[in-house]
């Protein structure tokens, strides 16, 4: 979802972490292709020149945003030693496919964590080589900060959170459908720091888009 995201709306993205996923359009809306070619291989590698062309036919049809924008960012990829869900021909098709429109010098691809299937952290979540609910997984390793390193340079020091989880209404922001139709929860959750409460001080965005199973409805809050 966030190769999907970045890619559409690329002149209002920065930059991306990808924690196990395919090129923009691998499946081109096939059920078969997205189990069976994005992420096992046994119908075939993804057709990365394929995702590339249709890519640019998508701009020039408007549907998306200039890939040219793409130029700009900063992409952070992750793939598990141990990740046998989304296998890692999947993850060096969408370097490749990045490479078409990004200087390969702001990719950054990470591969030799003994990790399953899930997001690497430190000391929170299952052992690091499982692939198992909540795929979030211990591996002294912090991939989100990775992610934020790539995108922004260097961080300030880590500090004890501070700030408001607030659960909001998905629905006004899709029109025409309901958001389960388009594959989304009814509500979405935005963590909000203290210090950018009230305007006082510009605060980036950052958008994080779970994995398949990790909707609040299968793990929680």
């Amino acid at each position: 979802m966030a190769v999907q995201y970045h890619v559409a709306f690329s002149s209002e993205v920065m930059g991306a972490g990808i924690f196990a996923g395919g090129p923009y359009k691998c499946a081109f809306g096939n059920v078969w292709y997205a189990l069976y070619t994005c992420m096992a291989t046994t119908s075939g590698d993804p057709d990365v020149e394929l995702c590339i062309s249709s890519t640019k036919d998508s701009y020039n049809d408007g549907w998306i945003d200039n890939p040219s924008n793409l130029k700009k960012s900063k992409v952070w990829l992750f793939h598990g030693v141990d990740d046998d869900t989304v296998e890692r021909k999947v993850m060096d098709d969408l370097k490749t496919y990045y490479e078409a429109f990004i200087d390969e010098s702001q990719i950054e691809y990470v591969k030799t964590i003994d990790c399953g299937h899930g997001v690497p952290t430190i000391d929170f979540g299952v052992d690091c080589p499982k692939t198992t609910s909540p795929y979030i997984n211990k591996c002294g390793y912090d991939g989100v900060q990775k992610v934020l390193e790539q995108i922004y340079g260097t961080l300030n020091a880590k500090s004890t959170a501070s700030g408001e989880f607030i659960t909001f209404d998905q629905a006004p922001y899709i029109s025409g459908w309901t958001p389960y139709e388009v594959g989304m929860h009814e509500h979405g959750h935005i963590y909000v720091p203290n210090a950018c409460k009230g305007g006082a001080i510009k605060c980036k965005l950052h958008i994080a888009f779970h994995g398949c199973k990790q909707n609040t409805d299968a793990i929680g809050k």
